[in-house]
Parts: C-alpha cells; structure tokens; sequence
C-alpha cells in the first residue's frame, strides 16, 4: 500500500496494523530487525512479535487505543521488549499513530531498538561511583546519541504529525484530503473547512496559481522528481498570506498516481527577518547619502529656487522668459521633492504612539487630500460602520493613508472613485483603499515594495517601501493585490489599542 513507500526510508522499524491486530504491512528495517521475511509476517497477529509474557495483555491494550486513536507512545512508563524469530528478546520503544484508510483503521507502529541506549545506561549506572569524569562525558554521549535519534526520527514522521511541519495531501482532482494540525495552524482554520476545498482556488494568492497548477499536474504525469521542492505563498484566514517552502511527493494506487503528499515549512519570518537585514544595509548606505544630499543639494536647491522665483517676478506676466523660468522653478520644486522623499525614506522613524480613532484619522486625511486642487474630480467614498482605536503616531499614520489616497488618485489620471472601507480582523483593524485604475501588472506586485522601483513615469519609487515601513514600525503588515476585473487593492492591518472600550 501507498502508506510503507512513505515509511521506507524511516531510520526505524515500522509494522501497520488493522483493528484487529493483523500485520497488514512492514517496512524492511522490520524484516532486518526482527529476522523475518516479510511474507512471513504479513497476515500474522501482531503478537507474534511480542514476548510470551505480555501476550494476555495485548489484546486489551489494542481495544483501548482503538477506542480512541490518537498519536501517542505506547506505554511510556514501562520497558518494552520486542521478539525475534530467534528468540531473542530486545529492548524497544513503539510510538502509534492512527490512519483513517478506506478499509478502516490502520495503527502505524514505530519501533525502535535501544539496545545500545539500554548498554550506555547500564554502562553509565556502574561506573558513577568510580569515575565521575567518565560518566559525565558518557551522559553527553547518551544526550547527543538521543538528539540525532529524535532528529532524524522527526524527519521521517508520517503524514499527520510532522514535528510543526504542515502536511497537505491533494488528490487530483485539486481537492484537499488531509491537512494536519500544523497546515490547519498555519492557515488559521479548522481542518474541516480545509478539506474537500480546492487548493488551488481557496488557499493560493491568484498571481501564483497558474505556475502551481503546472507544477503540480506535472507532478501527477511523472514529468517532474519524484521528490519536488519550492516555494510559494498560501491564503489563510483574511487572505494573509504565509510564506512556504515545499517538498512534495507523489502518492500512487496500482501504480497510477493519485494525489500529492507535501510538507511545507512557514519561512514568512525568517524572510522577514532576511528582508530586514538588506533594508538595514540599504537604509545605511541611504543615511550617508542623504546627510551629503542634505548639504550638497538641498540648501543649494532651495537658494537657486529663490533666486529664480525672484526673478521671475521682475519679469513681465506673459512673456517668453517669464513662462520659462516657471517650467524651471517647477522642475525645481520637483526635485525637492524628490530629494524630500529621500531624505523621509532614509530618515530612522521618530514615534510618539497614542490612542487613534481610525474614523477620526481617515476624515482628517480626506478632507487634507480634498483641498488639493489636482484632485477635484476625485471622488473618496468612505464606508466604515466598524469603528475602531489603533495605537499609533498620528503624523505617521496620516502620511500613510495620504501617501496610498494619492497613489489610488494618480492611477486613475486625477478622476474616478476612490474607496475607504473600515473593518476589525482578529486584535486588529483593516483599512483597505481600492481605486478604479487599470491596475498592476502581475510580474510588478512582488516588486512593488522594493526602493526606487515604481510603474509611473514621474516617481521616485520610495512611497510604498516608506508606507510599509510605517505600518510594519507599528506592528501591522501591508498588502497589495490588484484583481482580474481592473483597479486596485491596498490593505493595511494595525494592531488595535489595547485599551479600546469593547462599545467602540
């Protein structure tokens, strides 16, 4: 069966079990352990691999676990023994797990031989009176000889209980059959919502689905390895994403494969942390290059400004000259600002946090964003019947949601409907923006955060890696996504105010 191909490679002895106590299958490490061949041993009662004194007993040990299967080792408290076919009798530990297969219940038993762990104790127990140096380097040995066990135990733990690992099983219809307590963790959501949705469609971001559907229809075809490892994000509750990092293998049934079975490891903070580390060399090498900027251009820049504005007004309104030096004096300015959003971006975060009524902080900054001239044909509709308190710099967060209100106004070309839309999600509060524009290009998401890199033809590019480094300095994330139908969406996530009145 399909289950022993996983179980192959285990460092450990493994027999599968039906209800009734009849060896359905072994691995080889078995067959070598206990001195059997394995058709020997296929069809016999279990007990056939228990010494003769605790037979009598095994029968109700198999009733109790039956009634209520769960993960666990087999009488931890006691020193089990296993029988060879020789006779011999060696020292054992056995973990159990339950698998709910189409023909019932099947118990996965994981033995292990301490034999030499049995020695060293022994060995250890003799010695302490004489040589305590020696039992103390013995105990270490012991300890590190355990620590590889358990290691490389966990690395070949099967299907439903992989050490915090999630374990997804999709069959090929695309549907999940099986996600263990770490996947269900993982995607915030009880297993029975998980199940039987398509995985594809349900718990992949959009832009990834394509490329995954193609990785894993070609898993199924025998075209890729039969081991298979990437990366890719998944939706949990909310549509946050995880980032996971994947092995996959394929589960066959006579011969013709079936479904996947993939363990994915959640690398989302460890990227972070990645992430973090370049931002700081970057935003390093940024502060050198702002202090220069703040001496060698800025001041210059603001004296030619000045001197040209003063010129300008002794020229006559109308004329060539004086119309040139406006495009001049414009240009300027524009470069202020750019050197501005340098200086913003590259600047350590001075915060100052206080209680936030997110209602009250969205009105502020609509009615600032409304004044702007270029912008009159901007409709802002807000719709916020959830009100809710962050704790925050109000500065900060007012140049957040005015920095993403001008990005949604200038994707539409200065004229459409731009929407605020107020939620509470989990211990947090959710402010999401969505304009009408034509959008973002799927292969531009991913870099939409970088420094510099920006889709407009005036940009600097640091807005939106400013705007997350505002919400992430605040314990929140920050989300892009731009639908099939056109526009987009920017989602931010703050923590709420510990102290928020449960009636706001």
């Amino acid at each position: 069966m399909e289950i022993i191909g996983l179980l192959e490679a285990a460092p450990d002895a493994v027999v599968i079990v039906d209800e009734g106590g009849t060896i359905v299958d072994i691995n080889t490490v078995t067959a070598v352990l206990f001195g059997y061949a394995r058709e020997d041993l296929i069809g016999q009662a279990v007990e056939v691999l228990i010494p003769h004194r605790f037979r009598d007993a095994h029968p109700s040990q198999v009733q109790a676990f039956n009634r209520d299967p769960v993960l666990r080792p087999m009488a931890p408290e006691l020193k089990l023994f296993g029988l060879c076919k020789d006779g011999r009798e060696i020292p054992v530990e056995i973990s159990l797990s339950p698998i709910h297969h189409r023909t019932g219940l099947l118990v996965v038993a994981a033995i292990r031989d301490v034999s030499d762990r049995r020695a060293i104790e022994a060995e250890l127990r003799a010695a302490r009176d004489h040589l305590e140096s020696q039992v103390a380097e013995r105990t270490e040995r012991l300890a590190h000889s355990n620590e590889e066990l358990l290691h490389e135990h966990e690395r070949t733990r099967q299907v439903l209980d992989v050490a915090g690992v999630m374990m997804v099983s999709i069959g090929a219809d695309e549907r999940v059959q099986l996600i263990n307590p770490a996947g269900a963790e993982i995607l915030d959501l009880p297993a029975h919502e998980i199940v039987g949705q398509n995985w594809f469609d349900r718990f992949l971001p959009e832009r990834v689905r394509v490329e995954a559907r193609a990785v894993f229809r070609d898993l199924l075809a025998g075209g890729a390895r039969p081991t298979h490892r990437h990366e890719n994000p998944v939706l949990g509750r909310g549509g946050v994403e995880r980032l996971i990092t994947w092995h996959d293998t394929v589960l066959t049934e006579n011969g013709a494969a079936v479904a996947t079975l993939s363990s994915g490891a959640d690398i989302t903070e460890q990227r972070k942390a990645e992430r973090a580390l370049n931002e700081q060399a970057s935003l390093a090498q940024l502060g050198k290059m702002a202090a220069v900027m703040a001496h060698e251009i800025k001041n210059p820049l603001a004296a030619v400004t000045g001197a040209l504005d003063v010129v300008r007004d002794e020229l006559p309104d109308g004329g060539t000259q004086h119309r040139i030096l406006g495009d001049v004096i414009d240009r300027l300015h524009g470069l202020a600002a750019t050197v501005k959003d340098l200086l913003d971006f590259a600047r350590p975060f001075s915060s100052e946090p206080v209680p936030v009524p997110v209602r009250t902080l969205i009105e502020g900054t609509v009615k600032l964003f409304e004044q702007d001239p270029e912008f009159a044909d901007v409709e802002v509709a807000v719709a916020s019947s959830n009100e809710c308190v962050v704790l925050g710099d109000v500065q900060q967060l007012n140049r957040l949601l005015y920095n993403i209100l001008l990005n949604a106004a200038q994707a539409m070309d200065g004229r459409g409907r731009v929407e605020i839309s107020v939620s509470r999600e989990g211990d947090g509060c959710s402010i999401e923006v969505r304009d009408h524009g034509p959008g973002i290009r799927e292969d531009d998401i991913d870099r939409l955060f970088e420094p510099f890199f920006t889709t407009k033809i005036h940009g600097t590019g640091l807005g939106l890696p400013t705007s997350r480094r505002i919400v992430e300095s605040h314990g929140g994330r920050l989300q892009i996504a731009s639908p099939s139908g056109g526009g987009t969406r920017v989602r931010m996530w703050l923590p709420r105010d510990g102290g928020e009145s449960s009636t706001t």
